[in-house]
């Protein structure tokens, strides 16, 4: 838990150097989305609730949500299920 951080605008900071949100990014590959991924695991929402959130936490648009892997399946589900995988094979999620 990150308990008494604000992890949205510590994110901001690292990744863009500001707070700013309207900086764009791509669809980060797995390992970047471990961090919000086991924090909203510990929160009991759906799977495709967690997949929205760590969306909007990294202001990805419309095109981006809708993009796709080479197999066809969406890219940024495809992403936070490797990363809640391997958070699960490192017993940090039950």
């Amino acid at each position: 838990e990150y308990s008494g951080y604000d992890f949205q605008n510590i994110f901001q900071l690292v990744c863009f150097g500001t707070q700013e949100k309207e900086k764009w990014m791509p669809v980060p590959d797995y390992q970047t989305f471990m961090g919000p991924t086991l924090e909203l695991s510990q929160t009991e929402q759906k799977y495709s609730q967690a997949v929205q959130k760590i969306g909007d936490l990294f202001n990805l648009t419309k095109k981006d949500r809708n993009e796709t892997t080479g197999r066809g399946t969406n890219l940024l589900d495809n992403r936070v299920g490797w990363a809640l995988t391997y958070l699960v094979k490192a017993e940090l999620v039950g």
